[in-house]
């Protein structure tokens, strides 16, 4: 049997999209679906838009709910716990699946090692267009976070799928209410998992960046940025904290470009520290609808 952990917070048009795309999948095993809601103030029309759905022979669908706001990592290790599958697939409230997804990932899986967690590749949609990511899956050697920060690649939590125990052993850190994804790639690497792309694997991601940011709902100052890099920095390589510190601190990046002009990182970086560079200066137009069109079209 396939768990599938849904975290929801006050999400209902959305959600049951994302549970739509479950009901279409060709994958004709046992399916539980559990949906995690992190304290709704709405929490009335989601059970009932829940109760009319609905459901196959060889699903299942209950909902578990908090009595407090704890986020959505909280809500993940909620279902991931409660979970009675032999294999969890994770799908956010806001996102989709291809209705092949279980199928492809499920036999992808079996022809790999037992310490090994899938990711796919996220469609992202937005209005001005759409582009997928990542493009790639880790090269032989490279560490996770400089495939994230530096590369500019993704492990996206509605990507992820794997063995019942492997997500165990490897719960989301409940203090974090954004970067979730690189945290959970990075630990679970520490841990001595494997992360492997799985390009077959397609995921709809529905993004607006008239919110002022490039993923939905991602809103965090300085201070949350360095507390997050002091709780991973040890487990990170210093090409990873480098990249961090271009993309997400505007002080020092120089120093740093600087550190790697004469190596064979030189080019990744000079195009990562002018691409946040020229970010910083045209953030008064980076949201224009132009702007955004022209952001699509070079990703």
């Amino acid at each position: 049997m396939i768990s599938v952990i849904i975290p929801n917070y006050n999400r209902t048009n959305s959600l049951v999209r994302a549970i739509n795309s479950i009901l279409e999948q060709d994958y004709i095993g046992d399916i539980e679906i559990i949906i995690v809601d992190d304290k709704s103030p709405d929490i009335l029309k989601i059970e009932t838009l829940v109760k009319d759905i609905k459901l196959p022979s060889n699903m299942s669908l209950y909902m578990l709910r908090h009595t407090e706001n704890k986020f959505a990592s909280s809500a993940r290790n909620t279902g991931i716990k409660e979970a009675k599958g032999d294999y969890i697939a994770l799908l956010d409230s806001d996102d989709c699946w291809e209705s092949n997804y279980l199928t492809i990932q499920l036999d992808f899986l079996k022809r790999h090692g037992s310490k090994v967690i899938l990711f796919g590749v996220c469609k992202n949609i937005l209005l001005e267009g759409e582009w997928l990511q990542p493009t790639r899956g880790l090269l032989s050697g490279e560490c996770v976070d400089e495939y994230i920060f530096l590369h500019k690649q993704c492990c996206q939590t509605s990507t992820l799928f794997s063995s019942v125990s492997a997500f165990k052993n490897n719960l989301f850190d409940e203090t974090l209410k954004a970067f979730q994804d690189p945290s959970f790639a990075i630990n679970a690497t520490a841990n001595g998992y494997q992360m492997i792309f799985n390009q077959s694997a397609i995921v709809n991601r529905y993004l607006d960046w008239r919110q002022g940011n490039d993923h939905v709902g991602r809103k965090v100052d300085e201070d949350y940025l360095k507390f997050w890099l002091v709780k991973h920095e040890e487990k990170m390589s210093q090409l990873g904290v480098d990249a961090f510190n271009i993309r997400y601190f505007k002080k020092g990046r120089g120093k740093v470009i600087c550190k790697y002009l004469f190596n064979s990182y030189s080019f990744s970086f000079l195009r990562l520290g002018l691409r946040e560079i020229v970010k910083s200066y045209l953030s008064h137009i980076y949201n224009f609808s132009l702007i955004r069109k022209l952001r699509v079209k070079i990703k």
